[in-house]
């Protein structure tokens, strides 16, 4: 009967330990979580610009601007927008410089946008290059802010297991 009760003992203290263990686990991944798609959210938006942006350069470079109307789209300027409102109601630290970079290049393409669309002129080579050199910088915020959330992912590997 002693050899029943120690073993019995010994299965509720593992299962204690293993509770414990998990009640702390569990709050701790779901803020990791939280945080994880905060960053991912701001890679998205950059993203989003980086592909409107890549669009318009497309457009300009083969004299496709007929399409637009040399409007940028309203998503631009929104998600321009939103990456701006985003910095001010918390961006993460190491997601910063890429993000103002990123709100600022796009600001930028955007004027560009509009400066095309009051000349009229699109086969300036001037203005194409201008408008890649703009939205070179949009894809260097891109890939900083991608290999930010790389990094930071990393670092918490184990508390976002199975995320």
């Amino acid at each position: 009967m002693a050899d029943g009760t120690v073993a019995a003992a010994w299965v509720q203290a593992i299962g204690s330990i293993a509770g414990v263990l998990i009640a702390i686990y569990v709050p701790v991944r779901m803020r990791r979580v939280e945080e994880y798609d905060r960053r991912r959210d701001v890679v998205s938006t950059i993203s989003q610009l980086k592909r409107m942006g890549d669009e318009y350069v497309r457009a300009l470079t083969h004299g496709t601007m007929a399409v637009h109307a040399g409007v940028p789209p309203p998503g631009f300027r929104a998600l321009e927008q939103s990456l701006r409102v985003s910095l001010v109601s918390g961006v993460p630290a190491e997601l910063i410089p890429a993000a103002v970079k990123a709100a600022d290049a796009a600001k930028l393409v955007v004027e560009h946008w509009e400066l095309q669309a009051s000349s009229g002129n699109t086969a300036n080579p001037a203005l194409i290059n201008t408008a890649q050199l703009r939205q070179a910088n949009v894809v260097r915020a891109l890939a900083d802010a991608q290999i930010a959330l790389r990094r930071w992912k990393r670092s918490h590997r184990i508390t976002l297991w199975f995320a």
